[in-house]
């Protein structure tokens, strides 16, 4: 069935349903093809409900021809079920299966690297100079410029409108020299601007 037929069922039948959970579970079982199972599988991973998610996209990939939708999404349900280095092979089965190697991806590869202490590697994604628009290749770039002695962070950390997102982003890296950064007086002076107490108590 082709695509346009399930955008127009979904626009119709719209608050008919309880949840899109409820409406893509009904389409799964009455219409199991790559296209539902995906579609449930980007559903699930929004519910936070990561095992069935990396399960759906597995089989929504691996159908001849996959359906290749939420690839991102993908890497990081495999991430929250089963840790860094099973996230890093399931990115490189999911570009060999026709994902894009978007800035985003490598965003997210390149933490991954980080959790795992490639620092190689992930420079190597660094210095591809690619657009990331969720900024992890920028924090995963402070911290190696860091690492290297590099103390000229200020004026990174301005850069960011948002600071709560920086610290959100910051927070991803998962290792101590994340932490250890967290301490430096620029982002100490964000944490103030945050949260008062919390900067205070580090």
């Amino acid at each position: 069935i082709l695509v346009p037929f399930w955008c127009a069922t979904i626009f119709f039948r719209g608050y008919a349903w309880q949840s899109d959970l409820e409406f893509w579970s009904q389409e799964k079982l009455l219409n199991h093809n790559p296209y539902t199972t995906v579609s449930l599988a980007l559903i699930e991973y929004n519910q936070g409900e990561y095992h069935s998610a990396m399960q759906g996209f597995y089989e929504g990939f691996a159908a001849e021809p996959p359906h290749l939708d939420g690839c991102v999404a993908f890497v990081s349900s495999v991430l929250s079920i089963e840790g860094p280095q099973s996230a890093l092979v399931a990115s490189d089965w999911a570009v060999s299966r026709g994902c894009p190697r978007s800035g985003e991806m490598k965003g997210l590869q390149a933490v991954l690297h980080v959790g795992l202490k490639q620092w190689t590697e992930a420079q190597i994604l660094v210095d591809e100079n690619v657009e990331d628009p969720t900024r992890r290749l920028e924090i995963v770039e402070m911290l190696l410029r860091w690492r290297s002695g590099d103390q000229i962070i200020c004026s990174d950390v301005n850069t960011w409108d948002s600071k709560q997102r920086l610290l959100q982003q910051l927070q991803i890296l998962s290792s101590e020299d994340a932490k250890q950064m967290a301490m430096l007086p620029c982002f100490k002076d964000v944490l103030l601007q945050i949260d008062p107490t919390r900067a205070n108590q580090d």
